[in-house]
């Protein structure tokens, strides 16, 4: 399968978005990092948002 065929997908917890007005993550190498808001990001990447754990 070459990579044009892969479907990548960007997924969020809530969390991510109402807690803080922006995210960190990293830049591609162990000493870059992005900082944007939360809303860019999401209308950048369009993320999948969902829980995917539960509280015991």
């Amino acid at each position: 399968m070459s990579t044009s065929q892969i479907d990548y997908r960007t997924v969020t917890h809530p969390m991510a978005y109402t807690r803080d007005e922006e995210i960190v993550f990293n830049a591609g190498t162990h000493t870059d990092a992005i900082r944007m808001r939360y809303a860019d990001f999401a209308a950048l990447v369009h993320p999948t948002i969902g829980e995917f754990c539960r509280r015991v």
